[in-house]
């Protein structure tokens, strides 16, 4: 029993894409410091952004966000509470939605692909928005209460894509999403400034790392 439960933890730590994530989002500050634009470019070229080589430092900078904010959710929390509800095969089909509605965008199977990514990832994206709110806490300002006001409307009737990156919007002061964004419909989400920096992705990288820590406590509390 021991040696499957270990077998359990080592996969799930395969399929939790942290260090990537953060990876990608601090190379990407670090070529806007740089002013390497072509370089944080290039980095965008297996992502959604079809578009990464007209990016301009702002859209840089909210794409490397938007990637974290929507990592968390997806790719982090979903497998995380899916293993918890239905151990490793529960993982591993919230990993497979994912993928699946990634890759198919039209055709025969799209309909369906987006219909289950709704229902799996509609209670990690809400727990995502909790955890957003929950890290505001640990920035200079404490805006929790402002932050709360002003995403709790967004809980009950927004797309997981889409209260993610409000969530993300509303607690660095920032716009995300636009016109360019393939994951907010073409809105713009939170109540901030749209000319994202190095500094915004810097600050997101932070809250990342605040949210993962605060899973692995939550986790340590429950199980």
């Amino acid at each position: 029993l021991a040696t499957n439960k270990l077998f359990d933890v080592v996969v799930l730590a395969f399929l939790l894409p942290v260090r990537p994530v953060l990876d990608f989002s601090m190379y990407v500050q670090k070529m806007l410091v740089q002013k390497k634009l072509q370089a944080a470019r290039d980095l965008f070229t297996h992502t959604v952004w079809r578009h990464h080589a007209v990016m301009d430092e702002h859209s840089l900078a909210r794409g490397a966000i938007e990637i974290l904010a929507i990592s968390f959710a997806e790719r982090i929390l979903c497998p995380i509470i899916g293993y918890m509800l239905l151990g490793l095969p529960g993982a591993l089909a919230c990993v497979f939605i994912t993928m699946l509605h990634d890759t198919v965008s039209n055709g025969a199977f799209s309909k369906a692909a987006i219909q289950a990514y709704s229902v799996v990832h509609w209670i990690p994206s809400r727990i995502a928005a909790a955890l957003w709110i929950a890290a505001s806490l640990f920035m200079p300002e404490n805006r929790i209460k402002q932050v709360a006001g002003e995403i709790w409307p967004l809980m009950q009737e927004a797309s997981p894509q889409v209260l993610s990156l409000a969530a993300a919007g509303h607690v660095l002061k920032l716009s995300l999403g636009g016109p360019a964004s393939v994951y907010s419909g073409g809105k713009w989400l939170g109540n901030g400034t749209p000319k994202t920096l190095a500094s915004h992705v810097g600050k997101a990288v932070y809250l990342f790392a605040v949210m993962c820590i605060l899973v692995v406590v939550i986790l340590g509390l429950v199980l």
